[in-house]
């Protein structure tokens, strides 16, 4: 498996087929700016079971560091029942595997297993937006890889409920060093399935850009140097315009930036 550090993965998962004769219809979609919403109402629909929001990290990296999410929903359940979760978990999952993510049971089980966990409780109704935050302890973990999910579980057949995800922080300190406050609209790569998956940007790296600058600069130590004028073609062919791209659809340069940023790291345009 190729792992996806940091790339905010979304999977809807059939997980209770097994033991109920009902299938998820789960759908990822943009609610409001700055929101992701997974949504399990489906028009009335029987949708019953997972959807998943998560992000891989290098273990080394969320160790001791604060986690914090902000979120809000709405549901018709009970006292009792606990539909929406955030955890910690050992290993690295990905969204298309079917292994991970078996159908008619939970997903599977790595390394150490959970390393944090928190449920929260069904309100009947809507709740408005919450902060909830955790030290990441990954000093348990066996594996070099650790996944932060937060999940809306619907095991109640003929209920209403959606989660909506207005961002996900990794702090050290009081310093941003992870971010995704969902900007992007998802880009759903499968659809019209029981176990749909796609990914959802809008995410903000400073750290790793920070360190791609200084692998950048030094290699350009005088305008001679042949790594300097690779570089400076790079960004007058491509870079440059697709910057001016971002920017005439944004009008936000700061954040244009950092999306062009973005790019560079995850899609490796160097």
């Amino acid at each position: 498996m190729s792992v996806q550090a940091r790339t905010t993965q979304l999977r809807e998962h059939n997980c209770f087929f097994d033991s109920f004769p009902a299938n998820p219809i789960m759908t990822f979609e943009k609610h409001v700016p700055h929101e992701m919403r997974i949504d399990s109402w489906a028009g009335g629909g029987e949708s019953f079971g997972a959807g998943h929001c998560f992000i891989v990290f290098k273990k080394a990296f969320i160790h001791g560091k604060k986690v914090e999410i902000q979120w809000n929903g709405f549901d018709n359940l009970g006292a009792g029942t606990y539909p929406y979760h955030i955890e910690l978990v050992d290993g690295a999952y990905d969204r298309a595997s079917m292994t991970d993510f078996p159908d008619g049971t939970a997903r599977i089980n790595k390394g150490a297993g959970s390393l944090h966990f928190h449920a929260k409780e069904a309100n009947f109704g809507a709740w408005t937006d919450e902060i909830y935050d955790f030290t990441a302890d990954t000093s348990g973990a066996t594996e070099d890889y650790v996944t932060l999910f937060v999940t809306l579980n619907d095991a109640w057949i003929g209920k209403i409920m959606f989660l909506h995800i207005d961002y996900v922080k990794i702090l050290d300190g009081a310093t941003t060093i992870f971010e995704n406050d969902f900007d992007d609209d998802p880009n759903m790569e499968v659809t019209g399935t029981f176990n749909d998956y796609g990914t959802v940007g809008g995410v903000y790296q400073p750290e790793i850009f920070h360190m791609e600058a200084l692998h950048l600069k030094s290699s350009m130590q005088s305008p001679m140097d042949v790594g300097g004028y690779f570089i400076l073609g790079f960004w007058m062919r491509k870079m440059r315009p697709r910057l001016d791209k971002i920017k005439a659809d944004d009008h936000n340069i700061p954040r244009a930036i950092l999306r062009l940023a973005r790019d560079i790291i995850e899609e490796r345009l160097f």
